[in-house]
């Protein structure tokens, strides 16, 4: 459908509340609860418009937008907010390696078939992301009372983290991309959900309380995660 010269297409889910969604090809998802009427999910639609504007305009802005990885020489991957270009060395089989030194991302495989360096980096990321999560999980635990029951680093398209009712913490395997205070600020951020779940004025109070300036980390994701996330 149209609005306003904007692409929404809308969809019905299970969802408590309404999720919109820029794309990458300028257009709008919204997924809308059953128990929305089209006259309610339209005034909605139109309420966000300046907002949805907004992010067209930053999805379509060059060099902002998501690149599909190819594993290829000479690449640029990202690691703590730093840029690498990838080299690729031949080893025997079972000596992969993968390291960062001198603004180069070294990856050592027996192979150099883009789908197994493409695997080989996906799963340093995740190692290191478990690492940096880990030192943030233990630099702020004092803080809280409760403890993680389970802490999961996975694949999540539009998420950097969640928290569940059971306390189980999950993490996208794509945070070690980003700077060392962007990830603080995310395992603070879910933290701060066993103290209050939603995101009431007392949850943000409880960040602020740790964090006393998370919102210029809210501002650059806001400014540059969806770099780092696919559609």
């Amino acid at each position: 459908m149209k609005n306003h010269q904007i692409d929404v297409r809308v969809t019905r889910s299970k969802r408590k509340t309404i999720r919109m969604t820029v794309n990458s090809d300028g257009s709008v998802s919204v997924e809308a609860p059953h128990t929305l009427t089209k006259e309610q999910i339209m005034d909605m639609i139109e309420g966000k418009k300046a907002w949805m504007m907004s992010k067209i305009k930053q999805r379509l802005s060059a060099g902002n937008c998501y690149n599909e990885p190819k594993g290829v020489k000479g690449e640029a991957f990202s690691y703590l907010g730093r840029e690498s270009q990838l080299t690729l060395l031949k080893c025997d089989k079972g000596n992969t390696s993968v390291a960062v030194k001198n603004g180069q991302l070294m990856v050592k495989h027996h192979t150099h078939e883009t789908g197994e360096i493409l695997g080989v980096i996906e799963n340093w990321y995740r190692q290191q992301t478990k690492q940096e999560v880990e030192f943030w999980l233990k630099y702020y635990q004092s803080q809280f009372e409760t403890k993680p029951n389970r802490i999961v680093i996975k694949a999540q398209r539009r998420r950097w983290g969640s928290c569940s009712s059971k306390n189980n913490l999950n993490f996208n395997w794509r945070l070690s991309m980003m700077p060392a205070w962007i990830i603080s600020y995310i395992v603070l951020h879910e933290l701060c959900h066993f103290e209050e779940m939603n995101h009431s004025p007392i949850f943000w109070q409880a960040v602020e309380r740790r964090m006393p300036e998370y919102n210029k980390a809210k501002v650059w994701l806001k400014e540059n995660g969806h770099r780092f996330l696919p559609e």
